[in-house]
């Protein structure tokens, strides 16, 4: 019953989360590591302001790859999450799609429904003669006819 609502069911897949993203980010992941492992004490000079260098750069990139490993695990959750919000938007919309289309078939045939009938709180005697009863709430006004008059009191 998706032509009832306004996205269309092919319209879903458009939300699906690419695996391109997480691949990057893995494959950078794993870059920075073979990178920082490649840092061999013997591909430096031994003058101590290269191997302080090399020393802060495999920091650094230790660093940046725990940073990237995170959010590697964090589109992976998105992702995740965002599939799920999908499934769970679509259910919910195949659900409303079949209450509508039920409600609309109903509306169809008159067997399906009756029209309201008065209850018997209403006063025979006041609604024959045009009135109503008074209402019952202290905030409102009634004017002759029981209906508010420009005093009545509103709740919001």
């Amino acid at each position: 019953m998706a032509d009832v609502l306004s996205i269309p069911t092919s319209m879903h897949k458009l939300g699906r989360t690419s695996s391109t993203g997480g691949a990057a980010i893995a494959s950078s992941s794993e870059a920075i590591t073979r990178l920082s492992n490649g840092q061999y004490e013997h591909f430096w000079t031994d003058e101590a302001g290269p191997q302080a260098l090399r020393n802060a750069f495999i920091t650094f990139l230790g660093a940046y790859g725990k940073i990237a490993a995170t959010e590697r695990d964090t589109l992976r959750s998105f992702g995740r999450n965002v599939d799920q919000a999908i499934e769970d938007f679509a259910t919910v919309e195949q659900a409303t799609g079949d209450e509508l289309k039920a409600l609309r078939d109903s509306m169809g045939d008159p067997s399906a429904y009756t029209s309201p009938r008065p209850t018997s709180s209403t006063n025979p005697s006041a609604a024959s003669a045009g009135g109503s009863a008074p209402s019952t709430d202290p905030g409102t006004t009634a004017g002759a006819n029981g209906a508010p008059t420009q005093d009545a009191q509103t709740e919001f």
